[in-house]
């Protein structure tokens, strides 16, 4: 039977789902065309 490292593994998914967060925050950008004044303008 093969010895798992479970730290590792763990490591592993810790490392991952810190990247699928930081992916979803960084994508939540909104761009706003520059003919608005104000930036709750957009949202109208």
């Amino acid at each position: 039977m093969m010895n798992v490292n479970y730290r590792h593994i763990l490591a592993g998914v810790c490392i991952a789902l810190f990247f699928v967060v930081f992916t979803a925050v960084a994508s939540a950008t909104i761009y706003v065309p520059d003919d608005y004044a104000k930036i709750q303008w957009a949202g109208l």
